[in-house]
């Protein structure tokens, strides 16, 4: 919720200075793209190291 609040101040911050929205939009959208994308690699990694040792050991 904390990170919500200071992004949408961020955001209105920016609108004060007058950017197009689009150019917010999306760049709100590629980061958030990029931090979903990193997460669900990191998650999707997560098993294998888990699986890969136990494989390798027998």
């Amino acid at each position: 919720m904390v990170m919500y609040e200071e992004l949408s101040n961020f955001l209105i911050s920016l609108s004060e200075h007058r950017l197009p929205w689009a150019f917010i939009v999306l760049g709100t959208m590629i980061v958030t793209s990029l931090t979903l994308y990193g997460f669900w690699e990191m998650v999707l990694r997560i098993p294998r190291l888990i699986v890969q040792p136990r494989k390798g050991g027998r």
